[in-house]
């Protein structure tokens, strides 16, 4: 697509990329896509690897640079593009300082354990996990996934020694993750901690609101302006939502001011165009799969020819 200026390098299920494409939504930017798909190994590729050693999604590009982490690739745009919301205010003033004070407290949630694990251990989910069946892992899938994962980077490290530090480091956080993952006590423990953070979003709301000179005005996380807290925020809910856990975190009846903030922030443009990025997944993963069965249907076609050539000949004698 000539004339855009940055690819995004992403898979649509990926919570951090969410969190990116949500950005370049936000700053009305156009943008080239390139799909990573992280469930069958692609960040582990070595083109990948010579994009961000640290076989991660996403990477923003932009001519000869490449960003990786999502907070960077919020920061960077902010600073690129003038369009849009003001994401992250001057850290020099106090407003700066109190949004980056959120935005860190929001970022160290563990969202990726909270996700696996919940997956792992679907009787956490609160009303059942919502994920398209084409995504759905049963725990033993995840584990051999994984442990294929970590098989596979070894095998890439003898290959391409260049990569061998990153993927021996990247080959601990796949144990890791895996161990925390599949205990569901750990995992338990996370989701009950999210309800102090989000007891604090509901009061931060509350301030917010109380501030409001117009009741008539869109408030968000840090007042009437829409910020970095409110990108990770509106990721993090929509996840939860994924998972089946928001009505544990928020309803009608529970800390109803995140449960309507919720609500404006899915009738963002911004927004709306970000789950409709994320629902591509589906089509994808039909693709891949319809790619892999052809040879499979070809012989299946060729036997079935030929069986049916056997048998002509048959009749005809």
């Amino acid at each position: 697509m000539a004339g855009e200026k940055f690819t995004l390098y992403f898979y649509p299920m990926s919570y951090y990329s969410q969190k990116a494409l949500h950005t370049l939504f936000e700053k009305g930017v156009s943008f080239k896509r390139y799909y990573v798909d992280i469930q069958n190994g692609a960040q582990n590729e070595t083109w990948y690897l010579k994009i961000n050693p640290k076989g991660l999604v996403p990477v923003l590009q932009d001519g000869n640079k490449y960003i990786s982490e999502s907070e960077d690739i919020i920061d960077y745009l902010d600073k690129e593009i003038t369009s849009g919301p003001r994401l992250v205010p001057d850290p020099a003033t106090p407003y700066g300082q109190e949004v980056a004070r959120w935005r860190k407290l929001l970022h160290d949630v563990r969202v990726d354990v909270i996700t696996y694990g919940t997956i792992n251990n679907p009787e956490l989910s609160a009303t059942g996990l919502k994920m398209p069946w084409i995504l759905r892992m049963s725990k033993d899938t995840n584990h051999k996934r994984l442990a294929d994962t970590f098989a596979k980077n070894k095998d890439i490290a003898v290959k391409n020694p260049e990569f061998k530090k990153e993927l021996e480091a990247k080959n601990q956080r796949v144990m890791t993750f895996l161990e925390t993952t599949f205990n569901k006590e750990t995992v338990s423990a996370l989701l009950d901690g999210l309800e102090e953070t989000f007891n604090l979003v509901e009061a931060q709301l509350k301030i917010s609101r109380s501030h409001s000179q117009d009741d008539n005005t869109d408030v968000w996380l840090m007042g009437p302006e829409f910020t970095a807290p409110d990108i990770i925020m509106t990721t993090l809910l929509n996840r939860l939502d994924v998972l089946g856990l928001e009505e544990r975190y928020t309803s009608p009846n529970k800390r109803r001011l995140i449960y309507d903030y919720h609500q404006r922030l899915l009738q963002r443009p911004a927004v709306k165009a970000t789950l409709k990025e994320t629902k591509l997944i589906i089509w994808i993963k039909l693709k891949g799969k319809i790619l892999n069965a052809i040879p499979y249907v070809v012989v299946l076609l060729a036997i079935g020819a030929a069986g049916w050539g056997i048998y002509g000949n048959y009749l005809r004698k």
